[in-house]
């Protein structure tokens, strides 16, 4: 499950009763949380998940990732070394022939330009390799309408496949900003 939540502090109480707990979601992943240093690590976590994994924002407000996945799921946090600014976390997941998923939740600001796109064309073959992952799956909001070639090139040039075809606002719960447009953002998946 991907949601852009524009501020977890105020929308896990919805969160976790009203999407997860009843989609019974096996990974929750979120853009937009607007956490800082202030907020603890182990801040909300839903019965029946792992803590949240977050990449907050550094040096501003706003932005920010978090990720947290059915107890059950054997997953582990990778290290990637990525350009600055870049808010993106990445996970290899354990599927239940023993292969590997590799997970990239990614938020590509507006106005950041095309450097986190670029970067995932330019490293996510070795990423891929270097973790074991015959596949991928990227979910987050890549605003990829303002940076329309860089997200084609990623596309195109790593035979990706975008599985959402329309933006689809995401409207219920007070977490929704339909008026402001927000939409689903695609996900892409490499075939195996």
């Amino acid at each position: 499950m991907y949601l852009s939540i524009r501020g977890l502090n105020s929308s896990v109480g919805d969160l976790s009763h009203n999407f997860v707990l009843r989609q019974k979601a096996d990974i929750v992943a979120l853009s937009e949380t607007w956490l800082n240093d202030l907020v603890e690590s182990i801040f909300e976590k839903i019965n029946g998940y792992t803590n949240w994994v977050r990449k907050d924002r550094e040096g501003r407000v706003g932005g920010g990732a978090a990720v947290c996945f059915e107890n059950d799921f054997q997953t582990q946090e990778l290290s990637v070394n990525l350009p600055q600014m870049m808010e993106a976390l990445f996970f290899r997941i354990v599927l239940a022939d023993n292969s590997g998923l590799l997970l990239c939740l990614l938020y590509c600001p507006p106005r950041q330009g095309r450097s986190s796109l670029n970067f995932l064309a330019e490293e996510l073959d070795n990423l891929l390799q270097h973790h074991g992952c015959k596949n991928v799956l990227i979910v987050g909001d890549v605003n990829f309408h303002l940076e329309q070639q860089a997200y084609d090139n990623l596309v195109t040039v790593l035979g990706l496949t975008n599985h959402i075809t329309l933006n689809v606002p995401i409207v219920g719960m007070k977490f929704s900003y339909p008026q402001k447009g927000r939409a689903a953002q695609p996900s892409v998946i490499r075939p195996s």
